[in-house]
């Protein structure tokens, strides 16, 4: 019998670390080898030593404390929290370690999520300029980032097709006309609804929107599982990678 893969994860006991640490349970491929929490945090130097694969599904405040360890013992590292930002300290750590390790950077593992980006980087690239650009997007009630990761990934791919002087507006427009060359972004969070993003290209003629709507939270979970898959079968080399690359939609690294 083939040996499993020993993956770790950070914030196990988040919504989506409860949902990964089970879908690892049940694969054929995958153990669970090391399980973190605010409980064991300190902790998490042991869980590097002991896995193959670390994936973090934490928050921002313990990014910095995941990367260093990360540098004591390098492995290969998906990171999927989201709402923290790349600077400082956080940009040299990052720049330090994809020189020794693949890192995956995911804000939404989501398959269906990751093509509508795709298709929004490709759309933004074919329209005129013209078009106004909205990004709409709705989590529970207790998401703690506004707007989402997935939603500034979606206005940051679209605004890599257009160019940098095109803006990405959050909060929202108040009074007056838009302003020409904004990506507009609006935010709701209602209930316990898991996420939908909508992305809309409106002219004075037309709309086409492209949306995907997240039914089950075990949908990201099966997309880290996906990235495991990824960096078992392929062994990419040290590296920044996004799930881009995982899917072979990356058209830069061809």
């Amino acid at each position: 019998m083939q040996k499993k893969i020993k993956i770790g994860v950070v914030g196990i006991t988040g919504r989506m670390g409860m949902l990964l640490g089970d879908g690892i349970k049940k694969s054929n491929r995958y153990e669970l080898s090391a399980a973190i929490s605010r409980e064991n945090f300190s902790e998490l130097d042991r869980a590097f030593q002991e896995s193959n694969i670390m994936i973090d599904f934490s928050s921002p405040l313990i990014l910095e404390n995941v990367l260093r360890s990360s540098l004591k013992c390098p492995r290969p590292l998906v990171i999927c929290t989201t709402g923290w930002q790349e600077t400082g300290e956080i940009q040299d750590l990052l720049s330090q370690l994809k020189k020794m390790i693949p890192v995956i950077v995911c804000s939404n593992t989501s398959i269906g999520a990751n093509l509508q980006m795709y298709l929004v980087k490709k759309m933004a690239k074919i329209l005129p300029t013209t078009f106004d650009v909205d990004i709409l997007e709705k989590h529970h009630r207790n998401k703690v980032d506004i707007p989402s990761g997935t939603a500034m990934q979606l206005a940051k791919e679209v605004q890599a097709a257009l160019g940098p002087e095109v803006m990405i507006g959050h909060p929202p427009m108040t009074h007056g006309p838009r302003p020409a060359g904004r990506i507009e972004m609006n935010s709701q969070r209602s209930g316990q609804l898991p996420g939908d993003h909508e992305v809309t290209f409106t002219s004075d003629l037309e709309q086409i929107s492209v949306r995907h709507i997240a039914y089950n939270r075990e949908l990201f979970a099966a997309g880290a599982i996906r990235i495991c898959d990824w960096i078992t079968n392929v062994s990419p080399l040290p590296g920044r990678y996004s799930m881009f690359d995982v899917l072979g939609l990356n058209e830069d690294s061809k």
